[in-house]
């Protein structure tokens, strides 16, 4: 359990605001998308935070708070 590797996910939300952001003119929602992306890599640079399949210790829901804590 808590084994799965979020990150696809969580990069297919900003490629969903990032769409928004074009489509509806809103600048914030391009942020936002960054910002998750940004969280994305810091977590995946350091092997301490990092989910198991990458070589971290990191399940699945501390990965996702690892990044949402990143994000804001």
């Amino acid at each position: 359990m808590h084994k799965a590797n979020p990150t696809s996910l969580i990069l297919s939300a900003a490629m969903l605001l990032e769409w928004l952001a074009a489509r509806h003119q809103r600048p914030e929602f391009e942020q936002a998308a960054k910002a998750i992306e940004a969280a994305i890599d810091a977590s995946l640079k350091d092997p301490a935070t990092r989910t198991a399949d990458l070589g971290g210790k990191l399940g699945t829901q501390a990965f996702g708070k690892q990044v949402a804590g990143l994000i804001g």
